[in-house]
């Protein structure tokens, strides 16, 4: 608490939690997972279909995927079942808390928050007997998979809990993470951001303020340093040191990886900030 740094991972705070959906809510990165499972419920309105949001944060992408769907005429998603899963506990706790009435309002089968990692999904007992008929991987998340074996590890997981022959995974990478063979990465990734300020929805009087303090690309890793403090009545009650690292790929490497797994890169689809990679067999 207070002025005592706290080295942070961004995510693993109640505050923290919150100020994940504050800077993530302007993404418009959405729109194709939700017409996706829409076109799947209207082709097999009667049959079971299950949704995998990996590396769920707080539930963004099942929010999305639900309102989009509930609106579409003649479609029902009572034999849907959604499972969120993340590795951070409070980011989990948070999407029970703020999601508790979606799965009423989204007349689905079932909504379930799940805590695990996503390099080791086959082990958790619910895959044990279910397979994923479409696979979400929200807003470049793979990209946290820098360590060496990481993304082979992912990807071998995808292919082993999708749905045989029809499952479909789709893995967002943010573009600017994509390099060009020749050029690299756009220069832009690296500019110097201004400070931010954000007011909190859920606690009165607290404001977040955030300052990146390094920001840079060593080989295939990008590394950025940000200063998020948590502020209540002008009093510093929380003060994180942030360090994230992000793989960076080529559009090749992705294919090669996707491949080594027995799975096939099906479509590429440009987004506003982001690239879709639909995956299957």
């Amino acid at each position: 608490m207070g002025s005592t740094v706290r080295e942070s991972t961004c995510y693993d705070s109640t505050y923290l939690a919150e100020y994940y959906d504050i800077w993530t809510g302007t993404r418009n990165d959405t729109s194709y997972n939700s017409k996706a499972l829409v076109q799947m419920v209207s082709k097999a309105p009667s049959s079971h279909i299950l949704v995998l949001d990996a590396c769920t944060g707080t539930g963004r992408l099942i929010q999305a995927i639900t309102s989009y769907a509930k609106d579409q005429p003649g479609i029902s998603l009572a034999n849907v079942e959604f499972i969120g899963l993340d590795n951070e506990p409070h980011m989990i706790a948070r999407a029970e808390k703020i999601n508790s009435k979606l799965p009423v309002q989204a007349g689905c089968q079932s909504i379930i928050w799940l805590l695990g990692s996503a390099l080791d999904m086959s082990s958790l007992p619910t895959f044990q007997s279910k397979k994923v008929d479409l696979l979400t991987v929200g807003f470049g998340s793979i990209s946290h998979f820098y360590q060496p074996g990481q993304p082979e590890k992912f990807l071998e997981e995808v292919a082993h809990i999708l749905t045989p022959r029809t499952g479909i995974a789709h893995i967002s990478v943010v573009s600017k993470l994509i390099a060009d063979p020749e050029l690299g990465l756009d220069k832009d990734i690296t500019d110097p951001l201004p400070p931010s300020e954000h007011s909190s929805v859920e606690f009165p009087g607290v404001v977040y303020r955030e300052k990146v303090v390094e920001n840079g690309v060593q080989g295939n890793i990008w590394r950025v340093v940000r200063d998020i403090e948590v502020w209540k009545d002008e009093t510093l009650i929380e003060k994180n040191l942030d360090t994230a690292l992000f793989r960076v790929w080529t559009e090749k490497e992705l294919r090669e990886l996707v491949a080594g797994a027995g799975l096939r890169v099906l479509e590429i689809i440009p987004q506003e900030v982001d690239t879709l990679f639909v995956v299957g067999f």
